[in-house]
């Protein structure tokens, strides 16, 4: 099978009567969308006068209910002044007209809680004056006109001017709403006087455009064919780059049509005269031969997505690896008998692949082995230490009974060198502790809870203040935020920076000061001890975690030079990291961060 061959170059077809219908429908929906605005905007012009009369009708009945309640007010003050029983019963039958009116307001209302509201709070404050009223009148019954009348009460809670002012809220809210529908009303109609105008201009525009559309449709129409064939062209140059091969199959007949490269890919320089699914499977490797018909099988039967890699043999034998991919094209008239596909040589790729996985397992192995190497060496680094302290127990030991047992008898230089083996037996021994708790640190698993850092920090102030009491040091401690952490842990990494922080400012005396800090982002929790001190020179910061390292002489200052390497080692296993940043006789400033974890408690072992 050759190259297929090219679509012969064809002009496009020339603009239908269907394609025009098209046109002149688009404009006859334009002129149906014209009406249908205009049926709608009538509709609403019927809404917003019914909105109009009803706020009128709100603002008729409010009136008429404050005029049915001044007359039963000027009832009531008509008999304290004349006495006239008559007087009363049209106070009564005000009352009654009120309340009637009072109850078509809430219904007119009904619809706005904020105006059902004030309608229901002035009935209350009706009821309320129509008692206030009745109380009177009884009173006058009993002590007369002239008392009832020093009673009355024209102003206040209990008179008829909370009830007006209710109404005359009412009033007011449905003067602004009748404005502001009256405002949206204008709004609308301007809209829809500018929408008619454009939809009207816009059927006649596309009237007109169709008459050009003719002429225009048969230069695109040829513009479209031209670029359709260098689009072929350009995708079968990309082929032919990527060497990727194409193949079509006939699903019914069974014939191929294929790309040179699909024969190319496998191993033969020239187009092969027939090809077909049975030619293909005999060059499948026979163990990945089962898993290309299942893959092909659901591909043409049930309509899924063809892909798969395999291996196939060239006719020289060789072996190479293949990928192909296709799914069935179903056509304009529902036609699903062709199915299309691509065919890639990934020989490279796979070659590549198991160099990788064959890397990885020699640094596997290689981390496993270096992992057995960590912990033998923190093994022999505990045997060691651990060893070394009953030795220096007994030199310290010996010494000091024989200073006591002899301090008579031998001379002043004798006695010096007798304390200079004691003392170095003790450094030697701090030495020796401290090297043990660096390699348990290697062991020890981290159990993180959620730790209050202030109260922490805290009590670790007042041990040390307590085990050092001549230190001057003003310690200032700001507000530290929370964090997830070993509490043993952490408090140890405390205790070695603010005891640092304190030995290395004591030559300041009483001007020695230490600012402990911190902060919380997104992502980590920040932490700061800064102090005035000695500082040291930023040359030797990157020895400054190491262990034994040390940045002043030991007359100067005493220690061992692991308490910084304690601290980076606990920091380390917490996920976080410390730095440091100082200047020689001007102090200097640790900082650490921790990552804020989501968990409060979790076992997290040392690889």
């Amino acid at each position: 099978m050759t190259e297929p061959v090219p679509p012969r170059h064809t002009r496009a077809p020339l603009l239908t009567r269907k394609m025009l219908a098209i046109f002149f429908c688009l404009a006859l929906g334009l002129l149906f969308a014209i009406a249908a605005m205009v049926f709608n905007e009538s509709r609403r012009e019927t809404q917003s006068r019914k909105l109009v009369t009803h706020t009128l009708l709100v603002l008729r009945q409010a009136v008429e209910l404050e005029t049915v309640a001044l007359g039963m007010e000027a009832s009531q003050r008509g008999y304290l002044i004349s006495g006239r029983e008559y007087l009363l019963a049209s106070r009564d039958a005000n009352h009654a007209e009120a309340v009637r009116r009072n109850e078509a307001l809430a219904g007119l209302v009904n619809d706005n809680q904020a105006q059902l509201q004030r309608v229901r709070q002035s009935r209350i404050d009706l009821d309320r004056r129509y008692a206030v009223m009745q109380a009177n009148t009884a009173y006058a019954a009993n002590a007369g006109l002239d008392a009832a009348r020093e009673r009355f009460q024209a102003d206040g809670a209990g008179s008829i001017e909370p009830m007006r002012k209710i109404l005359a809220a009412v009033r007011l809210e449905e003067n602004r709403l009748l404005t502001m529908r009256l405002q949206a009303h204008d709004r609308q109609l301007a809209q829809f006087q500018w929408l008619l105008a454009g939809c009207s201009i816009l059927a006649l525009v596309v009237l007109m455009l169709c008459g050009i559309a003719l002429f225009r449709q048969l230069a695109y129409s040829e513009k479209i064919a031209t670029q359709l064939e260098e689009s072929t062209e350009q995708l079968k140059f990309a082929y032919e780059v990527s060497k990727i091969g194409n193949w079509e199959l006939n699903l019914q007949t069974g014939k191929t049509k294929r790309s040179l490269l699909h024969d190319q890919i496998f191993g033969y320089d020239a187009p092969m005269e027939e090809w077909g699914y049975e030619i293909f499977t005999a060059c499948v490797h026979p163990d990945d031969l089962e898993q290309v018909d299942i893959a092909f099988k659901k591909a043409s039967e049930q309509g899924k997505e063809l892909f798969f890699e395999c291996r196939i043999f060239w006719p020289d034998k060789s072996q190479h690896w293949i990928s192909v991919s296709g799914r069935i094209f179903e056509a304009s008239d529902g036609d699903r008998s062709r199915m299309l596909g691509t065919i890639a040589d990934i020989t490279a790729r796979k070659e590549a692949e198991h160099a990788i996985s064959k890397l990885n397992q020699e640094l596997i192995a290689r981390s496993v082995a270096l992992q057995s190497s960590n912990q033998e060496l923190e093994g022999f680094s505990y045997s060691v230490s651990h060893d070394l302290r009953a030795p220096l127990r007994h030199i310290d030991g010996y010494a000091r009974m024989l200073l006591e047992d002899t301090a008579g008898q031998l001379t002043p230089e004798s006695q010096r060198y007798l304390q200079t083996i004691i003392g170095s037996a003790r450094r030697m021994g701090a030495l020796v502790d401290d090297l043990l708790t660096f390699s348990r640190l290697g062991r020890k698993p981290i159990s993180k809870q959620q730790v209050r850092m202030q109260d922490l920090v805290k009590s670790v102030m007042h041990e040390i203040e307590s085990n050092q009491s001549g230190s001057t040091a003003k310690i200032e401690l700001s507000a530290l935020p929370d964090a997830a952490v070993d509490p043993i842990l952490i408090r140890q990494v405390w205790v070695n920076l603010l005891a640092n922080a304190i030995k290395y400012s004591a030559p300041r005396g009483e001007k020695a000061h230490i600012v402990v800090s911190g902060k919380k982002n997104a992502n980590h929790i920040h932490y700061w001890i800064k102090d005035n001190g000695v500082g040291f020179d930023m040359r030797y910061a990157d020895k400054l975690f190491g262990v034994f390292q040390r940045m002043h002489p030991q007359d100067q200052f005493e220690g061992t030079g692991v308490g910084l390497a304690i601290v980076h080692r606990i920091i380390s296993r917490h996920g976080g990291k410390i730095s440091a940043t100082a200047e020689k006789d001007k102090g200097a400033c640790f900082s650490f961060e921790l990552p804020i974890s989501e968990v409060a408690s979790e076992q997290i072992s040392e690889r």
